[in-house]
């Protein structure tokens, strides 16, 4: 036993923290692991975003890093290649959404905030507000934030499918949610705004202490923890080499759920009187907080069935789409959904909007949607 413990002591876990430290010099030279910028919570204006001292790096994904893009955290805490000023001076154009705004998945000056700014005169300049997670509901909440201390006379708002359940209380049991504003629908169809609170979670996550903050700093420790964000499933990788799934694989592969758009659209529509019901009320109160700027919803589509050469109508989804073009009829706003126009550029061109390895926009997606947004906003039609 004695010596047993012997060569543990002195063989087995020198060998290992020696391999670790070889590790960490061949990823730190060979291989660019994913870097994120920090996110904090925002006790001022209970607002969860990026800490603004995260400065920049290099968002990867991909087995083998296909995906590369390059972001920077400006003074107010967003990717943005430029600090935003309360008083700039210019007709200010404000873009709030989740990740379709925020942008990791392109550098930072591909996104379609950016590039819309830089299609538009001088005297006009676009903001975005985009942080991964928000659903509907933190848009009003960001939106308030956004007029008080910015004063925009359009705000822009990026609407995907996973907007609307994640909206409301039981929609998700992610606790992440906690930290973001959504809203309870009561039975008698009234509706009660939850405000976003610094939850026990994100303290544990953002404030991790001294053990922990040099763990999280490890790359081995990023390597393995995102090998998902690099497009890597090492079951698959097993089952290729194999040429053979286990009994266990299969069945969980014919037990998977649907998901199209991002979301389970059989699981989301038996939602759909609540959501019809929080869809209105938020809604609602952006047009009752903004009664005199131009409020337009730009909507993505549901681009597997495009892909698949169907019509998009045909997607278990999209009725979604069509309740956003109702309510916004209803409130006299603008709605620019581009499922049509997703539609008819990839049949004419066959590109995708997103990468292989990532469901999100890519360049071509955000150019894409940038042109059809600035076409939108100059046509006098």
């Amino acid at each position: 036993m004695r010596e047993f413990i012997k060569n543990v002591l002195l063989v087995s876990i020198p060998s290992l923290i020696i391999l670790i430290i070889m590790l960490e010099i061949i990823l730190a030279f060979f291989m660019p692991l994913p870097s994120r910028p920090e996110t904090i919570y925002d006790e001022q204006t209970n607002i969860l975003k990026f800490n603004p001292e995260s400065g920049s790096g290099t968002y990867t994904k991909g087995k083998f890093f296909q995906l590369r893009a390059d972001w920077s955290i400006n003074n107010e805490g967003w990717n943005s290649p430029i600090d935003y000023q309360p008083d700039s001076g210019k007709n200010l154009i404000a873009v709030i959404g989740d990740s379709y705004v925020e942008a990791l998945q392109v550098d930072i000056t591909k996104s379609y905030p950016n590039l819309l700014n830089e299609m538009l005169p001088d005297d006009q300049e676009v903001y975005a507000f985009g942080k991964s997670l928000y659903p509907l509901t933190q848009y009003l909440h960001v939106s308030r934030y956004v007029v008080e201390k910015y004063n925009p006379s359009t705000l822009v708002f990026t609407i995907v499918h996973n907007d609307f359940n994640e909206s409301i209380t039981g929609g998700t049991d992610d606790p992440r949610f906690r930290s973001l504003m959504t809203v309870t629908v009561n039975p008698d169809s009234t509706i009660i705004e939850n405000d976003p609170v610094f939850t026990n979670f994100l303290d544990e996550k953002l404030n991790p202490g001294f053990v922990r903050s040099i763990i999280q700093k490890s790359r081995v420790q990023r390597y393995v923890r995102h090998y998902e964000y690099l497009g890597i499933n090492l079951q698959r990788m097993f089952a290729n080499m194999t040429e053979s799934l286990s009994a266990d694989e299969e069945e969980a592969e014919k037990e998977a759920p649907n998901f199209e758009a991002n979301i389970n659209p059989e699981e989301v529509f038996e939602m759909r009187e609540q959501i019809e019901l929080a869809v209105d009320y938020t809604i609602g109160k952006i047009r009752e907080e903004n009664p005199n700027k131009r409020i337009i919803f730009v909507m993505d589509a549901p681009r597997e069935v495009i892909y698949d050469g169907n019509d998009v109508s045909t997607s278990g989804a999209y009725w979604l789409n069509d309740l956003m073009r109702e309510t916004t009829e209803k409130y006299n706003m603008d709605f620019l959904n581009l499922a049509p126009w997703m539609q008819a550029d990839y049949r004419e061109h066959q590109t995708k909007f997103n990468s292989e390895v990532d469901s999100h926009w890519n360049e071509y997606g955000h150019q894409f949607v940038a042109e059809t947004l600035y076409n939108y906003l100059t046509s006098e039609n």
